[in-house]
């Protein structure tokens, strides 16, 4: 069953033409699937308390006309799977007389604090979900892995500095696609997908890298160091 909230689009979360924002899309989805967790009880303060965490691996969002200023929306979330270690999320915005403006589907997993890695879902923290489980998204079939190819062409590196931090003190999820956009000069798109591949923290340096792709381009946010890139991001053009 979904979850879902209201609200109306704000002046801080639009973009140059006074439309909603990619970011702040990406924001309301992300707050949308914290409340959710929140409403059925099993949020972030509880899980904290039990050394885990969800992590976001993967999205794949398709983007209609935004909303404008001052325009009322509805936010909704559900989880249509859960198996081993992936928990599948899909998304909406809409508005209130339920017309569809944007979609996404997403994956995440399940991050023990103690052990440092991923683990399977424990039973108790399926339980919620699984006896009302929604569709799968109704959305154009993408690979969920992003294939980057050619040479890429360098843009200014990124500092991640504290006001860019989550409660995971990792940078915000969204702040990927909002650097990808600067970095590709896109800020009008008609679908996002990024993989995520590691955590950026304060201080580590981000390297974009800006690549040629079919419909637009992919953008590689590198480290400075020998370690996996923090995220793979595609923004194909409107």
């Amino acid at each position: 069953m979904a979850y879902s909230f209201g609200g109306r689009v704000r002046y801080s979360e639009c973009d140059g033409s006074g439309r909603l924002s990619t970011f702040a899309l990406v924001n309301y989805f992300q707050d949308c699937s914290v409340f959710h967790t929140e409403h059925i009880g099993h949020g972030v303060r509880y899980l904290q308390e039990r050394g885990m965490a969800w992590f976001l691996s993967s999205w794949n969002i398709e983007l209609g006309e935004m909303p404008s200023l001052g325009d009322e929306i509805v936010v909704r979330t559900w989880c249509y799977g859960i198996k081993h270690l992936v928990a599948t999320r899909a998304f909406e915005l809409a508005t209130p007389e339920g017309e569809v403006l944007a979609r996404a589907d997403s994956q995440w997993f399940m991050f023990d604090f103690a052990s440092g890695q991923p683990i399977r879902v424990p039973a108790v923290e399926q339980e919620p979900f699984m006896d009302d489980l929604g569709e799968k998204p109704d959305m154009a079939s993408v690979g969920r892995r992003i294939r980057i190819e050619g040479q890429g062409e360098a843009r200014e590196a990124i500092v991640v500095s504290r006001h860019l931090l989550d409660s995971n003190n990792h940078m915000n999820n969204a702040h990927y696609i909002d650097i990808a956009q600067a970095a590709a000069g896109m800020a009008d798109v008609a679908r996002v997908q990024v993989q995520y591949r590691r955590a950026a923290t304060e201080g580590d340096i981000v390297l974009p890298h800006v690549y040629a792709c079919e419909g637009g381009v992919d953008v590689r946010l590198g480290s400075d160091d020998e370690g996996d890139d923090y995220a793979l991001v595609r923004l194909i053009a409107r």
